[in-house]
């Protein structure tokens, strides 16, 4: 009976300490903290080194040669192998679930990643980069991560450069593959798989269906991922596409719904290995989508979300596609402008022009780095911040989207009881729809001359006409800056009338 119990006595000991299996070999699961004194048995007033570094977040079996030291300084050896192994795949959490079939419009515009909402492991945390492919790169992608995931559980390691040398050779993993043979364009019924490759090369696999109706018939409940349906945060993941590549953007000088590209011929570009982004969430938030096709403004609005500084229900007009888009020329009025000495990293920086004549905004990442979207084909990158006219930075505090506009819409001359910016109409067949980020009504059945708006910031305002749609987003910032005392209404006049605008007296 004493036997049995002194058995037992040592199980519970060595599951307490992380470590299991007989006393030869021990097995520990991928992250776990690694003593070394709980794998070996050493008795009271012993120590133990050796000269091999167990790495639990890298499986396979650590062939460990220790050192016991006793209390009189007697030395003595002992092996054993410490197999670290990952038993915990990584979760995805979906919008809709996968034993329902849901429909598609024929002819509608889906997203695949639309139905994902959260992709998570236990030890490793949120896993943000996604690729869609092909079935046949799909199962080829598949395929070489099995046979990678085997070879790494019969891995013997010996020494620490036999382990950095294995690092180095490793294949890619922390992130999500998702293939689908949908085609909107014929009804039937289809399938979207999605495979999740955590750190330990372990795959979660999920499938479900979803049917594409004919022209003309009825659907039911839609499938998340149809434009127009509540799509899941995954979107705001760094998305690979390498099915259907976005189309190549247009010039470098062509800007785009107020946000500047920037032109990156790779100088002053650092890697996202060199910034430190310990303590501040907006610049992790902003590091994560480097390498995405971002504008600069969708940047930073999604840093923001992402960091936590913006929560609660954000107004329609801030959705931008898969993005929250507060516009690059509101962003001033969301903080303070502070000094450069005063600039931490997570602060935001607004450039009066970026570099093509319009303004820019990114995230400080320190040591005279940011981070920038809308360079070359929209990308994220990290680069200097000496771009353009130059940095001036501002502070961003938490708050709540019902702050933002606020903010941005509570000095507007046409601000109504429902919280829509809506500019003078003088035309009675022309109808307004609201919104603030263009011109709310169709310029296609108007006269010449005939497009009118009144802008109006403080005691600042200005009523413009114009043959052209007019950008607001443009005009509101020349007013802020009128209000800032940045630029003279001289100033402002020649910058609207090099735009097309007429200010009407």
């Amino acid at each position: 009976m004493r036997c049995k119990l002194s058995v037992f006595t040592i199980f519970v000991l060595l599951l307490m300490a992380g470590c299991s299996g007989n006393p030869i070999d021990v097995t520990m699961e991928y992250g776990t903290e690694i003593k070394l004194e709980n794998c070996f048995d050493l008795k009271e007033g012993e120590s133990i080194t050796s000269d091999l570094s167990v790495d639990s977040k890298q499986i396979g079996i650590y062939d460990v040669k220790a050192t016991i030291t006793g209390k009189n300084q007697a030395k003595r050896e002992e092996k054993k192998k410490i197999t670290i192994e990952d038993t915990k795949k990584a979760k995805v959490e979906l919008m809709q679930p996968t034993e329902v079939i849901y429909d598609i419009p024929y002819k509608a515009s889906y997203n695949p990643v639309g139905n994902i909402n959260a992709i998570k492991d236990e030890v490793d945390g949120e896993y943000k980069e996604i690729d869609i492919v092909s079935k046949d790169e799909y199962d080829k992608e598949i395929k070489a991560i099995n046979e990678f995931r085997s070879k790494q559980q019969k891995q013997i390691y010996t020494s620490n450069e036999q382990i950095m040398d294995n690092k180095e050779k490793r294949l890619r993993s922390g992130y999500t593959l998702v293939t689908s043979d949908v085609n909107t364009k014929k009804a039937g019924l289809y399938t979207v798989r999605i495979s999740v490759i955590d750190k330990g090369y372990n795959v979660t696999e999920m499938r479900y269906k979803v049917k594409v109706k004919d022209k003309g018939e009825s659907t039911g409940e839609l499938a998340v991922g149809v434009e127009g349906t509540k799509m899941g945060k995954a979107l705001s993941y760094k998305i690979n596409d390498k099915v259907n590549p976005s189309a190549k953007s247009k010039s470098d000088k062509t800007l785009s719904n107020g946000a500047q590209r920037q032109q990156n011929n790779g100088a002053g570009t650092v890697s996202k290995g060199t910034i430190d982004a310990k303590g501040s969430p907006v610049l992790q938030a902003a590091l994560n989508y480097v390498g995405s096709h971002m504008m600069c403004d969708e940047l930073v609005t999604m840093a923001l979300v992402d960091g936590g500084y913006l929560s609660g229900t954000p107004d329609p007009i801030f959705k931008d596609g898969n993005h929250y888009n507060i516009g690059v020329y509101q962003m001033s009025k969301l903080g303070n402008f502070i000094s450069e000495s005063e600039a931490v990293p997570g602060d935001l920086i607004l450039y009066n022009d970026g570099g093509y004549g319009s303004m820019h905004v990114a995230v400080y990442a320190g040591n005279a780095q940011a981070v920038h979207g809308g360079f070359n084909g929209e990308n994220v990158v990290i680069h200097s911040v000496n771009i353009g006219s130059g940095p001036r930075y501002f502070r961003v505090s938490p708050m709540t989207w019902d702050d933002v506009y606020k903010k941005i819409f509570s000095n507007a001359s046409n601000f109504d009881s429902e919280n829509t910016i809506r500019p003078n109409n003088p035309n009675p067949s022309a109808p307004s729809t609201g919104g603030s980020n263009n011109i709310p009504w169709d310029e296609s059945d108007w006269e010449e001359g005939n497009v009118i708006c009144t802008f109006r910031i403080n005691d600042v305002s200005v009523t413009l006409t114009s043959t052209t749609p007019i950008d607001e987003n443009y005009v509101y910032a020349q007013l802020a800056l009128v209000d800032e005392g940045q630029i003279s209404v001289d100033e402002m006049a020649a910058n609207l009338a090099a735009k097309g605008y007429t200010i009407m007296e």
